[in-house]
């Protein structure tokens, strides 16, 4: 029997198997799944609706617990808060390793309370049950809700032609900061400890909440931001790609234009991988109205928040392409995430380092 990628199942499966078999049909529901959809848009009453989105979530103990848990809260509400419409309430359903005693349990809930709480979210609900098949790292499900009125959403259904591309941070955020935290005695063979701790750094990047946040401060969601969409599997390619399709046009894609820092550039290069095709939770994929670009990276750019524009929405009829290293090619969607495989790579050389009798990584037990 053939094994899938790790990652999110492909485009084909879910054309074939998921989108034919929803349930029964509902009128309430406005947007359900879709390439490039994370959230579902429910209508609630005359005037509101729902946004709501469900994530698998991996909380790590090698992060420790607070990091690993707010790392968890960040992916799963960035794609409610992409919608334009902030998440104010969440939910948990963790199975648990039968090894984790009460002060380990205490000390993870205390952790997802504590970066609920921060992001301005309640936890409405929880699941948690003790399984002797369970093991670290922790994993489960998650869902972030918000609700607001109908007129204030957007999806990356919703751009138009001729605004600009933008993205904000850079390339491969996430993926640049997890492999650091995770595997630095790795790391280090090739890095120098500067640069290891620059790559573990880019970790407080994680999460697109603030970016949105910024926008809708400053009242530019839908009258400039067109389209919010974050970087996760496939990366920034992946992220372009899916708001072209859903908005049924074309694009012309200047990834010379995407920062890259240097040492994300260096690990992936040290891989043979494209960064810009790797999962970078963090990075806030957008379209905006051209006239509107300068304050949007204005007031991005005085928070600390990187706004670069890296292309332009076409016609379909154009195509989708991309110029990368002065080669204009058609754009595609990466496929599987390269961050996956390297993962379990990575993964399997620690367990063997270990096995004999050396250390393979570097644990960062912060679970205060």
């Amino acid at each position: 029997m053939e094994d899938f990628p790790i990652g999110k199942i492909s485009p084909s499966l879910f054309r074939h198997i998921i989108y034919p078999a929803l349930g029964k049909p509902n009128p309430k529901i406005l947007v359900g799944p879709s390439t490039g959809m994370d959230m579902a848009i429910v209508r609630v009453g005359q005037e509101d609706v729902l946004v709501t989105s469900t994530d698998p979530v991996v909380i790590r103990p090698e992060l420790g617990w607070r990091d690993g848990s707010w790392f968890a809260v960040q992916v799963v509400a960035s794609d409610v808060a992409v919608s334009g419409i902030m998440p104010q309430v969440m939910t948990f359903s963790l199975v648990l390793p039968a090894s984790l005693a009460e002060p380990g349990l205490k000390d993870l809930w205390q952790a997802l309370s504590d970066a609920c709480h921060k992001e301005h979210m309640q936890i409405a609900n929880v699941r948690l049950m003790y399984s002797d098949h369970a093991t670290f790292p922790i994993v489960g499900a998650a869902t972030a809700i918000a609700q607001g009125h109908r007129s204030h959403y957007i999806t990356p259904a919703d751009a138009s032609l001729g605004d600009e591309v933008l993205c904000t941070k850079g390339a491969a955020i996430q993926a640049t900061a997890i492999l650091a935290r995770l595997f630095s005695t790795e790391l280090r063979t090739f890095l120098s400890a500067e640069e290891t701790f620059e790559a573990q750094s880019l970790f407080e990047q994680i999460g697109v909440l603030q970016d949105v946040r910024v926008l809708l401060r400053h009242n530019l969601v839908k009258k400039g931001v067109s389209t919010m969409h974050d970087a996760t599997e496939g990366g920034i390619l992946g992220a372009v790609y899916e708001i072209a399709v859903a908005s049924d046009l074309g694009v012309e894609l200047d990834a010379d234009n995407i920062f890259v820092y240097p040492v994300t550039k260096k690990i992936f290069d040290h891989y043979n991988i494209d960064p810009l095709s790797v999962i970078s939770e963090g990075t806030l994929v957008m379209t905006a109205r051209s006239t509107f670009v300068p304050i949007i990276q204005q007031v991005l750019g005085e928070e600390g928040i990187l706004c670069q524009s890296i292309g332009r929405m076409t016609d379909k009829a154009h195509g989708r392409w991309i110029t990368q290293n002065n080669m204009r090619r058609p754009l595609y969607h990466p496929g599987s995430d390269p961050y996956w495989g390297l993962m379990n790579t990575l993964r399997q050389k620690s367990l063997h380092v270990k096995s004999r009798g050396e250390n393979g990584h570097t644990d960062f037990h912060n679970e205060t």
